[in-house]
């Protein structure tokens, strides 16, 4: 007696599948040696029978060389690896959208699909603000390094504070307070040229008709009492305060220009009296020839 057992496509499909499966922990644990233990939280340990501390997913398609890989090193640099064995990058996708890539050379590179902007945000967990590194490739185009709160950027180096830019964009080298100056340097500072633009007028004044010059007693009593030039700063002041560059230049310049007053005065004095000097010369040799001619004349007699 024969008995014809009737299999439908549907369970077929079913014993096929199951096949593959079979046939993939196979091959899983031949090729590779591992365990692979799924407990009640749902998390996959893969560990490694062989004589080395790697443990490695390998993603590979089969016409392909080249693979993909998620791995495990135990060493003393111990860490996961995310890899491509090729010269292809590794790629980044969220929302079915390339996000972010790692070329074979390691270069980073962050695209934003949906704006000109690109960025690396970096927050600590529970911290409302972050900071971030932010290319954006519209008009202005450029690099931005920046913070989203109130705190400063601050810049380091072995270990220690070197500069920061303040919330208020106030740059401070050397120094964490810039007491409200666009720019305070804690040290020496060098370069090829300054530029000064001041606001207020330059001291050409000094040379104007109508400016009183201050006497000379007046500077001389004024430096007896005080110790310092008439509109400069004492050395209490400038301790205390600093000098505004500009400023200082104007005020030196002022002095200057009233010095050069002053030496022109004395340059005209120094001239009359030296027309004075020949003309008392003159009268001089003129008496000393009256006088030689009267005695001549007292000789005669």
């Amino acid at each position: 007696m024969k008995i014809k057992v009737t299999i439908s496509k549907k369970q077929k499909n079913k014993q096929e599948e199951m096949k593959k499966i079979i046939l993939i922990i196979l091959l899983v644990g031949i090729n590779f040696s591992i365990k692979a233990q799924q407990d009640i939280s749902g998390e996959l340990t893969l560990t490694s029978n062989l004589d080395t501390e790697w443990s490695k997913l390998i993603f590979k398609r089969n016409s392909e060389p080249n693979n993909g890989f998620l791995q495990y090193y135990g060493g003393t640099d111990s860490g996961i690896i995310i890899g491509v064995s090729g010269v292809n990058p590794i790629r980044f996708f969220s929302n079915g959208q390339e996000k972010m890539r790692i070329a074979k050379e390691g270069d980073l590179c962050l695209t934003s699909l949906s704006s000109d902007w690109s960025k690396i945000t970096f927050n600590r967990e529970g911290e409302l603000n972050n900071g971030f590194v932010q290319y954006y490739g519209g008009t202005d185009s450029g690099m931005i390094l920046g913070v989203s709160g109130i705190n400063p950027i601050r810049f380091f180096s072995n270990g220690q504070e070197k500069m920061r830019i303040s919330k208020e964009g106030n740059l401070a080298i050397g120094t964490i307070d810039t007491k409200g100056y666009k720019l305070s340097i804690a040290g020496k500072a060098v370069a090829e040229e300054v530029k000064v633009a001041l606001q207020t007028s330059w001291p050409d004044y000094v040379f104007k008709q109508g400016y009183e010059l201050p006497t000379l007693n007046e500077v001389e009593n004024h430096i007896k009492e005080k110790g310092y030039l008439i509109d400069i700063p004492s050395a209490k002041e400038v301790q205390e305060n600093g000098i505004l560059l500009g400023e200082m230049n104007s005020k030196l310049l002022q002095k200057i220009e009233e010095l050069t007053l002053y030496t022109i005065k004395q340059e005209k004095k120094i001239q009359n009296l030296e027309k004075e000097n020949q003309e008392i010369k003159l009268l001089n040799k003129k008496l000393l020839e009256l006088q030689s001619r009267l005695e001549k004349l007292e000789s005669e007699k």
